[in-house]
């Protein structure tokens, strides 16, 4: 008897090769997919603006960018001895005002520069749940933990981030027309919200990315969230707060990915390249054995065999530092 439910995301007619470009951006899983992109030599601009739960703040974030628009000062506030923005990360603080901007404005830049050399940009929804200062009259991306009473809290409706997807999409193609979409909804979920409201919240976004996928065929939607909840429906996929997925989670979710929108080739090379990362991660008693020495040569003829197709620089310094002079 078969005791899961199997979820097998649809196959896509044009796969995707090692030399693709990816941007992500978005909440947790945008960044999880980046770093194993990043990991099997894919180049992919990993949630350049940190953490970001909902579309209204995704939209925001990057038409200011490819518009060169000024930045909003109004959303500025000094806490702590430091200075932070509503619309960016905590990470995304300095001492200094100025510093601030600067910040603020070369990872503007650097989003820019990568969303118009990407092939792919991966948005992960989190909530539709967004939270609107009182005094500004706009929805922040970060309350920054100030006095909740400060800011009120909204849902967007399916209606409202239809308007505000469309918006986004066209300024995107108009960008980069070449640029193609996947959407992601986080399976993350946000208990603070309540079990019914976080449902509610996550329902209208599902429905929200059914209507996109529908009406542009450069769309896609990869089921992260349906493969957590139906397929991998248990808590010993979670980490120990039982909201996030745990590695193994993680893992299993970028196969099914890896088997959706990867060719042939770059699948069989990410089987070669595990192999020379954990090559990689061997630690020697001795390192200046024979035996290591021998090891750590073909290791690095496995390596400059792949010269002519991904940046091995870094794992050839590192392994030329283990090599006996």
């Amino acid at each position: 008897m078969d005791f899961r439910t199997s979820i097998e995301p649809n196959l896509i007619n044009i796969k995707i090769g090692l030399n693709t470009k990816f941007l992500t951006i978005g909440s947790c899983f945008s960044e999880v997919l980046g770093n194993y992109l990043n990991s099997i030599k894919i180049e992919c601009l990993n949630n350049p603006f940190g953490v970001i739960y909902n579309l209204k703040s995704i939209s925001n974030i990057i038409q200011e960018s490819i518009s060169d628009s000024d930045l909003n000062r109004k959303k500025i506030i000094k806490k702590e001895e430091l200075y932070v923005h509503f619309d960016y990360h905590s990470n995304f603080r300095k001492e200094n005002l100025e510093d601030l901007i600067t910040q603020i404005e070369e990872s503007k830049l650097i989003f820019k520069n990568g969303l118009i050399n990407s092939n792919y940009l991966v948005i992960t929804l989190g909530t539709s749940w967004v939270y609107e200062k009182k005094d500004l009259k706009e929805i922040v991306s970060n309350c920054h933990k100030l006095d909740i009473n400060l800011f009120e809290k909204k849902l967007l409706s399916l209606d409202e981030q239809v308007l505000i997807f469309r918006n986004l999409y066209y300024h995107l193609k108009e960008f980069n027309p070449y640029l193609k979409i996947i959407l992601t909804i986080s399976p993350v979920r946000h208990l603070k919200d309540t079990i019914s409201l976080n449902n509610l919240s996550k329902s209208i976004l599902r429905v929200l990315v059914h209507e996109v996928v529908s009406q542009f065929n450069d769309v896609s939607y990869f089921p992260a969230y349906e493969i957590m909840l139906d397929d991998l429906r248990d808590y010993r996929f979670y980490k120990a707060d039982l909201i996030h997925p745990n590695e193994i989670a993680e893992e299993y979710i970028i196969e099914k990915f890896s088997t959706r929108y990867f060719n042939k080739y770059l699948l069989t090379f990410i089987t070669k390249w595990k192999k020379i990362k954990m090559a990689l991660l061997h630690k020697p008693f001795n390192p200046k054995t024979i035996q290591h020495q021998t090891f750590i040569k073909k290791t690095i003829e496995k390596i400059q065999s792949l010269s002519d197709k991904i940046d091995i620089e870094k794992e050839l310094k590192f392994l030329n530092n283990q090599l006996e002079k």
